[in-house]
This record gives structure tokens, C-alpha cells and sequence, in this order.
């Protein structure tokens, strides 16, 4: 099982059919993902209109039973911007964000997942915010939908207001092969 979740994980993907139908609505944003030998995986997500990159990720991951458990990593952003330095990534240059882990189900055609709880914690423009996601992972389609909340009001500050980022593989992606 976690064969093909890195199996179809390992791509690009763009919403631009998404950003098109509904411009007011979504924005045009590429999300690429970069497997790295260790397991980990590199991300940028990118606005298209924008040419600027607006998140960066580092996660890995691990099968548990019948869920697939990915962990998500702090990290020195600016020094991996741009799929830079990434053969320095390892145990020692990330940590761990605990409560930030996706736990993902397969049911034989998609992947789906969400984080638990209330615990993982994101600065948002000098808010404190916990975060709540959904992901769906299929063969050539991701969908996401994060949201930020105040950890005071519990009042929604960042993320999508709307439904899931649909994504659509562009390409295959690849294997970071350390040049």
C-alpha cells in the first residue's frame, strides 16, 4: 500500500481547470512534489499568477496497519526554496510537528485522509491557529482543503472558504537523485 500512495504522490499537480471555472473562488497554484531516497518528500506549492511559492513541506510517509500516517517536519524554509540543498535533509535538520500527522485510509481507488485533533499548531500572520485538513489522493487527481483556526474564537483565518483544491497530474514527478 505505501508503494503506490509514493507511487502517486510523486507528481505535479495543477488546479488550473479549477482556477479557470472559478476564478473568484481559487486561485491557480501548482503543488510539486520531490521524493527524496531517504522516503522524505519535498514540496513547494506555487502561485501560478504569482510566479511565488507560498508553502513549503517536508513529510514522510510510514505504514501503520491499514493506514498510511504522514508525519509532517518544521524546517529551515529558505534553505531548501527552489529544490535547493535538499540532499541535506535528514533526521537532524527537521523536526517532528507534533499533532501535524495526516492519517490517511485506502479503500482500493483513493487515499483519503485528515489530521486529528485540534493540535497542530500554525503561526498565521501573528495568529495562533490549529489546523484542520481533508486530502484525497487518487491516481492522476489530489484534492485538497486546508483551513486555519483561531485557537481563542475558533474562528476560521486562513484556508479555503469553499470546497476542496482540485489538482490534476501534469507530470510524474521524480526521484531527487542528489544533483
Amino acid at each position: 500500500m505505501i508503494e503506490k500512495f509514493y507511487q502517486w504522490i510523486n507528481s505535479t499537480y495543477s488546479n488550473k481547470e479549477q482556477a479557470q471555472s472559478q476564478p473568484s473562488l481559487y486561485r491557480h497554484v501548482n503543488i510539486i512534489h520531490c521524493i527524496l531516497p531517504s522516503g522524505y518528500i519535498y514540496g513547494e506549492q506555487r502561485n501560478i499568477t504569482r510566479n511565488a511559492v507560498y508553502r513549503q513541506f517536508i513529510v514522510k510517509p510510514f505504514q501503520s496497519g491499514e493506514e498510511i500516517i504522514v508525519k509532517n517536519y518544521n524546517f529551515d524554509k529558505e534553505k531548501y526554496l527552489g529544490f535547493k540543498n535538499l540532499f541535506n535533509i535528514c533526521d537532524d535538520t527537521i523536526f517532528h510537528k507534533l499533532g501535524c500527522d495526516t492519517i490517511f485510509q485506502f479503500d482500493g481507488e483513493k487515499f483519503a485522509g485528515h489530521i486529528y485533533g485540534s493540535e497542530c499548531i500554525v503561526n498565521w500572520n501573528g495568529h495562533e491557529t490549529y489546523t484542520k485538513n481533508s486530502v484525497i489522493l487518487k491516481e492522476n487527481e489530489y484534492y485538497v482543503y486546508d483551513k486555519g483556526f483561531s485557537t481563542e474564537t475558533h474562528k476560521q483565518i486562513w484556508g479555503s472558504n469553499h470546497k476542496h483544491y482540485r489538482f490534476k497530474k501534469i507530470d510524474n514527478g521524480y526521484l531527487w537523485d542528489g544533483g
